[in-house]
């Protein structure tokens, strides 16, 4: 995620079953820390440019569909933190 004042990352909202778990750039930490089986877990940037910004691609800072990529990582993440956690 491109960063220029921080805002973009610090918009970011946590869920758990719909209930709030957190804001903040790392709030998806204690949220994940909380997580039971068959719970959702819910992620968003509140910040009104995410989306613009999001598919900006090659434009400006770069870094266009940095979430997108991350959720392409997101089994390879889980994988090998469940290696750690063993």
């Amino acid at each position: 995620m491109p960063v220029d004042t921080g805002f973009l990352r610090n918009s970011l909202v946590s869920e758990i079953n719909t209930r709030p778990a957190g804001d903040g750039a790392n709030s998806y930490t204690l949220a994940l820390s909380a997580l039971e089986i068959g719970d959702v877990f819910t992620v968003a940037w509140t910040a009104k440019y995410a989306i613009p910004r999001h598919y900006m691609v090659g434009v400006g800072q770069g870094g266009g569909l940095w979430r997108d990529n991350a959720a392409q990582k997101w089994q390879a993440t889980v994988a090998k933190n469940a290696r750690r956690a063993q």
